[in-house]
């Protein structure tokens, strides 16, 4: 049994050991796509493979925007807790500014 593009980019994608394992290790993934451990492809099949599998390349996602880190980034719980801390001493800065420019 040959895999299709898409049990191809799932082992590529997962990166899962357990995944491997269950499609028989190493072993077994060269044989269902149809290669030999130690020979690799014969050079008669690699333009079949490519109109198959396509390149031996992977998509390159595109960059993350400095927006979109920064949001990332404010997920963290530490992030929050040190907003927190500076709004409360924000607050609390100008209460007591309040209470002693009142005082005066």
């Amino acid at each position: 049994m040959e895999w299709d593009n898409d049990k191809l980019r799932e082992l590529m994608e997962d990166k899962s050991v357990d995944f491997l394992n269950k499609q028989g290790g190493v072993e077994g993934v060269t044989q269902k796509v149809g290669s030999h451990l130690k020979e690799g492809i014969r050079g008669s099949s690699v333009e079949e493979r490519k109109t198959k599998y396509g390149a031996n390349e992977i998509e390159r996602r595109k960059p993350a925007t400095l927006f979109e880190l920064f949001i990332d980034a404010m997920k963290d719980v530490v992030i929050m807790i040190l907003i927190v801390a500076a709004v409360v001493s924000i607050v609390l800065g100008g209460i007591m500014c309040a209470v002693h420019l009142g005082e005066q």
